[in-house]
This record gives C-alpha cells, sequence and structure tokens, in this order.
C-alpha cells in the first residue's frame, strides 16, 4: 500500500503456504488487495498440500485455490511443477509489470514437500516440522545426491538459448 501511495514501480513479493491460507486474516488481505488495485503485490503460494502434522486436504479443500484466487480479482499463474527452476523462471518471466494490469498477481507453486528425498516426500505431512534422527541425514543426503544428477541431465538435454 506504501509503495502505491508513494507512486513507487516496485513490487512486493508475499511467500505464503496453502496450510497458512486457512487463517481468514490471508484471505481479509487477498480481497482488500484486489479492491485496491495492488497490481504492484506479488503472493507467491508453497501449495505442498502439508501443514503441521497433517495434510491440507484433511482440514480444508483445497482443489480450487486458483479459481477462488481468481474470482477475488486476481491474476493467477500455476506452476504445475514449481520444483522447478526452469519453470520458475519462466512463470516469473511472464509476469504482468504493475502498469499492465490493475490487479495483484498469484504464483501458486505446486511443489512437493522434501522434493529430492525419497522418504520425506513419501511421508510429507510427518516431515512439515520434523527433524533427522540417526542415519536419516546420511539417507537424505544420498537422496538428493541422485536428485541431482537426474536434474542435471535433464537441464543438459534443454535447448541453448542466446
Amino acid at each position: 500500500m506504501a509503495a502505491k501511495l508513494d507512486k513507487r514501480k516496485n513490487r512486493i513479493y508475499c511467500l505464503t503456504g496453502d496450510g497458512e491460507l486457512q487463517e481468514g486474516s490471508n484471505w481479509e488481505t487477498i480481497m482488500c488487495a484486489a479492491r485496491h488495485g495492488y497490481d504492484n503485490l506479488v503472493l507467491i503460494v508453497d501449495k505442498n498440500q502439508a501443514q503441521g502434522t497433517h495434510m491440507v486436504s484433511d482440514l480444508c479443500d483445497d482443489e480450487n485455490l486458483e479459481r477462488r484466487l481468481e474470482d477475488f480479482g486476481w491474476n493467477v499463474f500455476s506452476v504445475p511443477d514449481g520444483n522447478d527452476m526452469f519453470q520458475l523462471c519462466e512463470t516469473f518471466q511472464a509476469l504482468p509489470k504493475p502498469d499492465q494490469t490493475a490487479k495483484p498477481v498469484c504464483v501458486v507453486l505446486h511443489t512437493v514437500k522434501g522434493k529430492g528425498v525419497d522418504f520425506m516426500e513419501a511421508d510429507p505431512a510427518n516431515w512439515h516440522a520434523g527433524g533427522f534422527k540417526g542415519d536419516r541425514l546420511e539417507l537424505a543426503h544420498a537422496s538428493i545426491d541422485r536428485w541431482l544428477e537426474e536434474e542435471k541431465k535433464k537441464a543438459a538435454s534443454l535447448p541453448v538459448s542466446n
């Protein structure tokens, strides 16, 4: 709000999780930002489907998040693989400039909790606030190394642009 009042062109970024969006104060802010045309605001939602010790869907329906945000007056961009840096870069480069729209922007990242660590990916709710014990740290490092090698192969196969 202050940036708009001062007629500054900078963007404001806010990161939240899908579980956190169950709080009413978030939706009050979402409504207010759209109502006042805060086109300098970019809300990034980490939609990893985990919160605390539960899955978000166990507590609240979050299947229509993008549509609800659009209904509230936001420009919504969805990143199917929010763990993919190439998709993230493409999406953020495609965002409209603040002067091109009168709406705030939301980027919904469909992410995998614990991406790259196989045992964490398989049980995201229990790793939302968990820590490593015993040999789990070594297992996590080995899993991440395997995942990184796969990512390097994917990146090497992409066309090079100038």
